[in-house]
């Protein structure tokens, strides 16, 4: 779904009927939001207390992941032809603490791969 434009009522690529709802007479947002907001950071706060796994904790964890294990299936065995390129002693020390961080959250594994990436 897409949003055509921005003024109310919104017309959503795909749902055309919902530009026959009043939205404006049937719900006024701002004096709602500032009403509730209360009530809504509650729910919100409910909400990650019961589905705390789904939602990540830090920039390495994805929280919980349900979607089958993928394979990208390519044309060729061949490595990519592209001459490693220098990097200062600073980028590749980080470089190399932000592997470690990827392997250490499971999010990449060590492959025996023929391309040089570090």
């Amino acid at each position: 779904m897409y949003v055509l434009d921005h003024t109310l009522p919104y017309i959503i690529l795909g749902m055309p009927e919902l530009a026959n709802y009043d939205i404006e007479d049937q719900f006024n947002l701002s004096q709602s939001v500032t009403k509730n907001k209360c009530e809504l950071r509650k729910e919100v706060k409910d909400i990650i207390k019961n589905f705390g796994s789904d939602f990540s904790k830090d920039k390495y964890d994805f929280g919980a992941l349900r979607v089958e294990p993928q394979r990208i299936v390519l044309n060729s065995d061949l490595p990519v032809g592209l001459r490693p390129y220098r990097t200062s002693p600073v980028d590749e020390q980080e470089i190399k603490s932000q592997v470690e961080k990827l392997l250490q959250a499971g999010l990449i594994k060590e492959s025996n791969v023929p391309i040089h990436l570090l």
